[in-house]
């Protein structure tokens, strides 16, 4: 893997969230502080802000404190009522159910995403607080709205936390800690980095993107110049794409102009549209059924000298054939209907050469593996995607399994 060039086990610079926080001293003070008070909180931030990383460090702090019992829901995960009551339950300690708590004493509900919670939830987690089933709720999203929070729920919150873009220099720190003792990246192509992404998430992903190429490139080292080369290379893409779509749509656009003006035409002349393709069919035909006997006497031309080579090569088949009621003739015409058959179906270059060997009765994923000099797992796959297009079909499932040109 890449991340193995770096000296490194795992990704270590994975957008997972992490409680491991570099900067935002002040929020989480904030934070704790209004925890411990029993408040509601509410904090807000764009996608990568670290909402999330800011709860996980809240929650493993929380934890090692005696006074409350912190909780973590998913707003994509608590959909209905009793999921959420048996979530709370299961944080119960044996003296909790000893002192026959339906809930744990203290208990701190954290919701993340909390703009997917269901009403239901959102109100029945207020009624709990209401009564002091909950000591505390903190709310992440990204919606400043909550329209699934009731009235009676936003009139509860007694402080609004915004994160916005973290410092540059806390952005440099994210990646010098992730990155540890095996750090590839310069100071300037940290700086640049920081500079080109705002927020924790993006920051990381371009880190990934850049370390990915330095490996393809048999780069060991991070430099300033191998971050703009990249990020040079990425704005060409970047724009190529926009270009080639801008240009898709320029074509889309012409054409319907061409419909609509054929189909103008068409209707001052008295046509309808299905009379319109009928002339346009019938002036097609003549064309492929002249192609078609132009070709005919051509393959006769090469029948006689084809048959007398698959002769020579099958040696007694032509005799067996024969004695089954074939003839040479017909023996030909199923191999062009089987040839036929093949290509109607667009193939792969490999796939082509896996339908001739089948063709010819290498009909193993182990024979054809060793005749096109391929692994057998990827002989598999094309064949599975053979199978997919109708073209071939298991003809044994006896092992080894055996296949066919589907007819």
């Amino acid at each position: 893997m890449w991340y193995e060039r770096f000296g490194w086990r795992e990704n270590v610079l994975t957008t997972r969230p992490s409680p491991n926080l570099i900067g935002l001293e002040r929020e989480r003070q904030e934070l704790k502080e209004s925890v411990e008070s029993g408040r509601i909180l509410l904090i807000r931030g764009e996608i990568g802000t670290g909402k999330t990383s800011l709860l996980l460090w809240l929650r493993n702090t929380l934890k090692k404190e005696i006074k409350t019992k912190p909780v973590i829901l998913e707003g994509i995960e608590t959909r209905t009522k009793e999921i959420l009551l048996s979530s709370l339950r299961r944080q119960r300690t044996l003296l909790d159910k000893l002192m026959l708590r339906s809930y744990p004493k203290n208990l701190v509900v954290f919701l993340d995403e909390a703009e997917k919670f269901p009403e239901e939830i959102t109100e029945h987690l207020r009624l709990m607080w209401d009564r002091k089933d909950l000591y505390s709720i903190v709310i992440a999203t990204t919606d400043l709205a909550l329209d699934n929070f009731t009235p009676a729920f936003k009139d509860r919150i007694g402080k609004t936390m915004v994160l916005s873009s973290i410092a540059r220099g806390d952005l440099v720190e994210i990646i010098r800690k992730r990155a540890g003792d095996n750090n590839p990246f310069t100071s300037e192509a940290m700086i640049i980095l920081a500079e080109r992404y705002n927020s924790p998430r993006q920051l990381l992903e371009g880190c990934v993107e850049v370390c990915i190429y330095c490996a393809e490139e048999g780069l060991d080292e991070v430099t300033e110049a191998v971050v703009e080369g990249y990020l040079t290379r990425q704005t060409r893409q970047v724009e190529t794409r926009q270009t080639r779509q801008e240009r898709q749509v320029e074509t889309r656009q012409k054409e319907g102009e061409m419909v609509d003006g054929g189909a103008i035409q068409g209707l001052q002349n008295g046509d309808t549209a299905e009379e319109d393709m009928t002339k346009e069919r019938q002036k097609r035909q003549p064309e492929t059924i002249q192609t078609i006997q132009t070709r005919q006497p051509k393959r006769q031309e090469r029948q006689p000298e084809t048959r007398q080579k698959e002769e020579d090569v099958r040696g007694d088949e032509p005799t067996t054939g024969l004695q089954i009621g074939d003839t040479a003739e017909e023996d030909m015409t199923e191999k062009r209907q089987t040839r036929q058959l093949v290509q109607d179906v667009r193939l792969s270059p490999e796939q082509q050469k896996i339908a001739d060997l089948v063709g010819h009765g290498v009909n193993t994923v182990k024979g054809i593996a060793k005749e096109l000099d391929m692994g057998e797992a990827a002989t598999r796959t094309q064949i599975k995607r053979m199978i997919e297009k109708g073209c071939v079909a298991v003809v044994s499932s006896e092992r080894p399994k055996k296949y066919g040109l589907k007819e």
